[in-house]
C-alpha cells in the first residue's frame, strides 16, 4: 500500500479509537478524523493545564484554529486524532509536574519537562522545535517524537545558513549533513534534516551533555508493512552511526516507553494503550 493511502488508514484508525474511547468528543465539521477541540483528544485523568502552556508558548500553534483563504478555519493540529504532539503529551503530561519518576538512559532523576522547547541553532534566525526535553543539573534528553509523519517520502533540505554552524559540529554529524546535501534522498522515511536541526539546536543550548531521542510509533502489525520494516531500519542505523557523537541520537519506539512507564503509572498507561496500541491490518 502506498505511504499516503496507509497514513490515512493510521489516520482512521486512531480516530476510531478516539471517538470510541471518550464518547464525549466529536469530530470537527467537515474533518472526520478531528476533534471538536483540542481537549477532546486527551486521555482522561491529569490535568493538561501546563502542557497546554508549553503548545502554546512554541511554534508549532498546536492549540489554534489554521485559518484557510475564504475565511473558515481548518482544525487544530492538536485536534488531530494522529496527531504526533497529541500522541507525545498524552505519553508524557502527567509527569509534567514530576518528572522525576521517569529515567532515560544514565541521566537519573529529572527536575524538569517541558513541551515544545524552542532553541536556537546558530544558523542565523533558524530555531529547532523539540517536542519535549527532560533535563536535571547534568543532563539533558531532548525527543523528536512522530506518530505516522515517516509514513510519507522525505527529502532533505538545508539553507545555505547552516554552512557555517556545521564546521563546528561533532564530525558525526558534519558528515550526515554532508551527504544530505550530496544525496537529499538518502533516507527515504526518516526526516534525517530535521535531526541535524535538532541537534544543533541541543549542542548549543545544552553541550555534550545531552541526548537527542528519535521516539516513533508503530502498529502492533508493524512487521506486516515494509514501510514500517524500513523506517526502523533507517533510524537504528543512523542511530548507530551517531552512537558516538557529541549529542548522541537514540532510537525508541513508544511500545518500548510505555513498558518503562507502565511501571510507575499503570492505569495511566493503560489508557494510553488502549488509545494508541493498535493494528492496521483488523
Amino acid at each position: 500500500m502506498a505511504g499516503k493511502s496507509l497514513q490515512e488508514r493510521v489516520a482512521a484508525a486512531a480516530a476510531r479509537r478516539l471517538f470510541a474511547e471518550n464518547p464525549e468528543a466529536q469530530p470537527w465539521p467537515g474533518y472526520p478524523h478531528y476533534a471538536a477541540a483540542p481537549a477532546q483528544v486527551l486521555v482522561p485523568g491529569w490535568d493538561p493545564k501546563l502542557s497546554f502552556a508549553d503548545l502554546n508558548s512554541g511554534d508549532g500553534s498546536e492549540l489554534v484554529p489554521r485559518p484557510r483563504t475564504n475565511g473558515s478555519e481548518l482544525p487544530p493540529k492538536f485536534s488531530a486524532a494522529h496527531s504526533s504532539s497529541a500522541l507525545l503529551v498524552n505519553t508524557l503530561g502527567p509527569f509534567r509536574t514530576d518528572p522525576s519518576q521517569i529515567t532515560l538512559g544514565p541521566s537519573g532523576a529529572f527536575n524538569a519537562l517541558q513541551f515544545e522547547k524552542r532553541l536556537p541553532t546558530g544558523a542565523a534566525a533558524a530555531h529547532a522545535n523539540l517536542d519535549a526535553v527532560f533535563s536535571n543539573e547534568t543532563a539533558a534528553v531532548a525527543i523528536e517524537a512522530k506518530f505516522s509523519e515517516f509514513l510519507s517520502v522525505k527529502r532533505a533540505k538545508f539553507s545555505p545558513k547552516y554552512n557555517d554552524v556545521m564546521k563546528d559540529a561533532d564530525s558525526r554529524w558534519r558528515d550526515l549533513h554532508r551527504r544530505l546535501l550530496k544525496t537529499p534522498d538518502l533516507y527515504r522515511h526518516l526526516d534525517a534534516a530535521q535531526l541535524v536541526k535538532h541537534y544543533l539546536g541541543v549542542r548549543g543550548f545544552y553541550g555534550a551533555k545531552a541526548v537527542l531521542v528519535y521516539l516513533f510509533w508503530e502498529p502492533t502489525d508493524a512487521t506486516r508493512w515494509k514501510v514500517f520494516r524500513r523506517h526502523a531500519k533507517e533510524a537504528h542505523a543512523l542511530e548507530e552511526e551517531l552512537s558516538k557523537a557529541d549529542v548522541p541520537l537514540v532510537c525508541m519506539r513508544y511500545a518500548e516507553l510505555w513498558d518503562q512507564l507502565r511501571t510507575v503509572a499503570p492505569e495511566h498507561i493503560a489508557r494510553v494503550e488502549a488509545r494508541y496500541r493498535f493494528a492496521l491490518s483488523n
